[in-house]
């Protein structure tokens, strides 16, 4: 796979023999993409009307040839979240982090609440000073 970057001349939307626009099992449409250089190749896209390949305008598109011919893709950002520290190279970010504070907030104060330490009607309470704490602590970290 190889990032390029040029301008197509021609783009044509895959159609079957009436005219109606071929979509793929995953029901992308597909288009047909030619370039100055003689390169071509197909591009699956969700909208039939696409807009990354427009003729004349130079894009930056990989292009990966694979067994059924040459398929065009935009290019991939690196996801800033992936990778470096974490188990299996995934990380967190801290708006993951407070989501999922709530959770365990939550089975904190019911711990309490079951072990007689806090009444039910200070419940909410509770939670809501358990939840603020670890936003803040979670906000120091990062």
């Amino acid at each position: 796979m190889e990032t390029l970057k040029a301008a197509p001349t021609k783009v044509t939307l895959i159609t079957d023999r009436h005219q109606v626009p071929e979509k793929d099992k995953y029901d992308n449409f597909l288009s047909h993409v030619e370039f100055a250089s003689g390169s071509s190749g197909q591009f699956r896209h969700k909208e039939e009307d696409q807009t990354f390949f427009v003729v004349g305008k130079e894009v930056e598109f990989t292009f990966e040839k694979n067994q059924y011919g040459t398929l065009l893709k935009k290019p991939t950002k690196p996801n800033p979240y992936t990778g470096g520290g974490g188990g299996r190279g995934y990380s967190k970010s801290p708006a993951d982090y407070k989501r999922e504070c709530v959770g365990y907030a939550a089975g904190y104060v019911k711990d309490l609440v079951v072990a007689g330490k806090l009444e039910r009607q200070d419940f909410a309470i509770m939670l809501s000073e358990v939840v603020e704490a670890m936003k803040t602590e979670i906000d120091n970290i990062s």
